[in-house]
C-alpha cells in the first residue's frame, strides 16, 4: 500500500511513462473522487465565463487550485487540480490516434495526457457530466472518458452533442472565441467539428453521422461558402467530403466560384486557394471527369507559381518554382511548361549567391596552437608522424546525437524549423527536416544537426591540431614521399598498386601542398574501400542485367554494405567515412572529386584537409601497435 495522503497516485502508468512525468506537481498525479466532485461547487471558478476554448479554462482552473490549497481545502485542490489538468491537454483533432496530448513534452517529464486519469477518476467524471453547463468542459470530460474506455458510449454521444453545442454557440455569438478570427467561419469552430466528427464516424455503424451534428458543419460550409473565406471552406469541404456529407459535384462547381471570387480580391491567399482547387481536382477524378480534374490541378499549379511573386528574394523565388516544377510532373503532358519553368529557375538561381552572406563566429586557438606547437618541436621524425596520425579520433555516434540534441534544447525553435542546403550556385542540394514537437527526431534530423556541428569541430581540429603539428614538423624535417612509403607499404588499407600515389599524397600534405594532396587522396577513398572489404572476403561488386560485373559506388557499398564496413572499420569510423565523403548534408567529398567539381581554392577548406588528414589516420590505425617495431625502425633505417 501506498503511504501518499488521499487523493494522490504514484503507481506506473500502462504507457510506460515515469510517475513524475505524468504529475502535474510534486511527482504525483491528483486525483479527485466522485465525492470531492460532490462537495464542491466545481463549475463556479468559470460560472462568469463565456468560452468554450479549454486551455483558457484551465487557467481559471489552475488559480482555483492554487487558491484552495492555500486555504487548505483538500477536496477543491484535488478537484480544481483535476479539471485544469483535463482542459490544459494540447488539443490536436488532426491527429486522429491521439486527439490529445501533453502541453509540455521534456523527455522524462511531461505534462497530463488522457490516460494518465484511466480507472477510477473516469468513473467519478462520467458521474458528473451532466452537471456541468459548459459544453466545451462537458465535451473535454466525456471525451476522456470514452478515450479512456471505449465501450462508454454514453460518453461518447454527449461529447459528440457538447462539441456540437459548442460550435453552434460561438456561431450564434453565446460563447466568445478565445482567438479573434479574421473570418465568420473560425479554425476553433471547425477543430471542434472535426473532434466531433471523428467520434461520431468511430461509434455509429459504417460512419453514420448525426444529423445534428452534419447540420452544424453543413451551416459552417455553407457560410465559409458564402462569405468567401478560402481557408475555412476549404477546411470545411474536407470535413464534408470525408465524411461523405456533400455531393462531389455540387463541391467541385462551389469551389470554382469560391476560386473565381477569391482570386479576385485584393490579397489573395494563394496556397490556401490551390488547397481549394486542389481538393476540386480530387472530386472531379473521383467522379470520373479527368479533363476538369487536370484544369483545376493545373490552375493550382499556377497559384502556387503565383507565391514567386510575393517574395523579394531570389532563394524564396526559386524554392517556389522548384514546388511549382514538382507538383507539374504528376500531371501528364507538362513537359514543355516544366522546361520553362527549370530554365527560369537556373536563371534566378544565378542571382542566390549575391543574397548570401557568411555569418562569423572568432574562436581563439592561439593558446591551444601554441601548445601544440610546443609539444610537437620535441618529436622525432617518426613520432612526428604518429603524432599526426593520432592527435584526434572520430567522435562516438551517441555523443553526436547527445551534443545534437543538447544543442537543439538551447535553440529549440532553430531545431523546429527545416532548413536546406545549398551550393554555391544557389540549388538546394540538401534537405535537413526539422524536429517534432513531441518524441525524438528522426535520423535525417539528427544527420543534418550531427553534420553542422561536425563542420565547427572540423574547423577546430584542422586549425588547432593538425596545422601546428604540420608546420612545426614540416619545419624541423623535410618529409618526402620515401618517408611515408613504408607506411603505406604495410597497411591493409592501400592495395600494392596505390603505395606511391598515397605515399606521394601524404608528403605533399604534410609539405602544405593542399591542391595535390587533396586530388591525390580523396579520389582514392572509395578505391581504399573496396579493397579492404574485398580482403575481408565481403564482395563489393554487382552483377548486371545484362550478367555484366561493375563495382558498386561508395553511396551503394555505405547504404548495402554498412554491417560489413562496421565489422571491419567500427560504428565512428563507418560514420565518419559517410559524413566526409558520400552523405548530403555534408561536403560529399567523392562526389565533389570525383566530378571536378572542387577548385584550387576549396582544397584549403577544412572539410578537405580534414579529409586528407583522416585518410592517413585510417592507414595508420592497424599499424599503430606495431609501429616502433616495423614502421618506425624502417622508416630511421631507410631515411
Amino acid at each position: 500500500m501506498s503511504n501518499d495522503p488521499p487523493g494522490t497516485v504514484d503507481e506506473q502508468p500502462a504507457d510506460g511513462v515515469s510517475p513524475i512525468a505524468t504529475a502535474p506537481r510534486e511527482g504525483n498525479l491528483t486525483v479527485a473522487t466522485f465525492e470531492d466532485f460532490e462537495a464542491v461547487d466545481f463549475f463556479k471558478p468559470i460560472a462568469a465565463q463565456d468560452i468554450v476554448e479549454c486551455l483558457a479554462l484551465s487557467e481559471s482552473f489552475s488559480r482555483a487550485s492554487a487558491a484552495a490549497e492555500e486555504a487548505a481545502d483538500q477536496p477543491a485542490t484535488r478537484v480544481f487540480s483535476v479539471l485544469a489538468a483535463l482542459s490544459g491537454f494540447h488539443f490536436r483533432p488532426s491527429d486522429r490516434a491521439q486527439p490529445f496530448g501533453p502541453m509540455l513534452d521534456l523527455g522524462n517529464r511531461r505534462s497530463p495526457i488522457p490516460a494518465d486519469y484511466r480507472g477510477t477518476q473516469c468513473d467519478a467524471l462520467l458521474r458528473i457530466l451532466h452537471r456541468i453547463p459548459n459544453p466545451g468542459l462537458r465535451a473535454r470530460v466525456a471525451d476522456t472518458v470514452w478515450l479512456n474506455d471505449r465501450k462508454q458510449s454514453t460518453a461518447a454521444r454527449q461529447a459528440i452533442e457538447a462539441y456540437s453545442e459548442a460550435v453552434e454557440g460561438l456561431a450564434t455569438g453565446k460563447y466568445r472565441p478565445r482567438f479573434q478570427s479574421p473570418t465568420v467561419v473560425s479554425i476553433e469552430q471547425i477543430d471542434l467539428a472535426t473532434r466531433a466528427l471523428q467520434i461520431a464516424r468511430a461509434i455509429h455503424k459504417k460512419g453514420a453521422i448525426p444529423d445534428g451534428l452534419a447540420s452544424v458543419v453543413c451551416a459552417l460550409y455553407e457560410t465559409a461558402r458564402d462569405r468567401v473565406e478560402v481557408v475555412p471552406f476549404c477546411r470545411c469541404a474536407e470535413l464534408l467530403l470525408q465524411h461523405s456529407q456533400i455531393d462531389p459535384l455540387e463541391f467541385a462547381k462551389a469551389a470554382e466560384e469560391v476560386v473565381s471570387a477569391a482570386s479576385s480580391r485584393p490579397g489573395v491567399y494563394h496556397l490556401a486557394i490551390k488547397r481549394v482547387l486542389d481538393l476540386a481536382a480530387e472530386a472531379y477524378a473521383d467522379l470520373g471527369d479527368p479533363v476538369n480534374a487536370r484544369r483545376c490541378r493545373l490552375e493550382g499549379i499556377e497559384h502556387t507559381l503565383a507565391m514567386r511573386d510575393e517574395v523579394p528574394s531570389a532563394l524564396a523565388k526559386a524554392s517556389w518554382i522548384r514546388s511549382a516544377i514538382e507538383q507539374l510532373r504528376g500531371v501528364e503532358g507538362t513537359q514543355n511548361r516544366q522546361a520553362q519553368l527549370f530554365e527560369e529557375l537556373r536563371t534566378i538561381q544565378d542571382r542566390v549567391p549575391e543574397e548570401m552572406g557568411v555569418v562569423s563566429a572568432p574562436i581563439d586557438l592561439e593558446e591551444q596552437w601554441k601548445t601544440v606547437s610546443t609539444i610537437a618541436e620535441d618529436f622525432s621524425l617518426t613520432g612526428a608522424m604518429r603524432e599526426l596520425a593520432f592527435r584526434t579520433l572520430p567522435r562516438p555516434k551517441e555523443e553526436l546525437r547527445e551534443q545534437a540534441l543538447e544543442l537543439a534544447k538551447s535553440a529549440p525553435l532553430s531545431a523546429l524549423m527545416p532548413t536546406a542546403e545549398i551550393d554555391a550556385s544557389g540549388r538546394v542540394i540538401a534537405m535537413i527536416p526539422g524536429a517534432p514537437t513531441s518524441g525524438e527526431p528522426s535520423d535525417a534530423w539528427f544527420r543534418g544537426h550531427i553534420e553542422r556541428n561536425e563542420q565547427i569541430r572540423r574547423q577546430i581540429v584542422v586549425a588547432g591540431e593538425i596545422e601546428p603539428i604540420r608546420r612545426t614538423v614540416a619545419a624541423n624535417f623535410s618529409f618526402t614521399e620515401r618517408h611515408f612509403y613504408p607506411v603505406v607499404a604495410r597497411s591493409p588499407l592501400v592495395p600494392a598498386s596505390h603505395h606511391w600515389t598515397l605515399a606521394l599524397g601524404f608528403a605533399r600534405l604534410i609539405q602544405g601542398d593542399s591542391i595535390s594532396a587533396a586530388h591525390l587522396l580523396i579520389p582514392q577513398m572509395e578505391h581504399l574501400i573496396r579493397h579492404v572489404l574485398i580482403s575481408a572476403n565481403r564482395d563489393p561488386s554487382k552483377i548486371m542485367p545484362d550478367m555484366l560485373q561493375e563495382d558498386r559506388p561508395l553511396s551503394a557499398i555505405l547504404e548495402q554494405m554498412r554491417p560489413d564496413l562496421v565489422a571491419i572499420f567500427g560504428e565512428n569510423n563507418t560514420d565518419e567515412i559517410d559524413r566526409l565523403f558520400n552523405a548530403r548534408p555534408g561536403p560529399a567529398l567523392r562526389h565533389e572529386f570525383a566530378h571536378g567539381k572542387v577548385g584550387a581554392a576549396q582544397c584549403f577548406h577544412p572539410d578537405v584537409l580534414y579529409a586528407c588528414w583522416y585518410i592517413y589516420h585510417l592507414c595508420c590505425a592497424p599499424l599503430l601497435p606495431h609501429w616502433d617495431d616495423h614502421v618506425a625502425s624502417v622508416i630511421e633505417a631507410e631515411c
